[in-house]
């Protein structure tokens, strides 16, 4: 019903292990669309948010 700007859409893989979530389902059995595949590790993801910016400074 809107816009979509695949290059503004990002995500996590859900078969990242450090994240140590317990899904409750192999991520191999888990049925995911061909964009959900292709996230990467959360270790390998580039931020697009500056952390090194103070917000609160005027």
């Amino acid at each position: 019903d809107n816009y979509y700007a695949p290059q503004a859409d990002g995500g996590i893989s859900i078969a990242d292990d450090s994240l140590g979530i317990d899904w409750r389902i192999d991520p191999a059995c888990a049925i995911l669309s061909e964009k959900d595949t292709k996230h990467p590790l959360l270790a390998d993801f580039d931020s697009p948010f500056d952390y090194n910016v103070d917000q609160y400074k005027q």
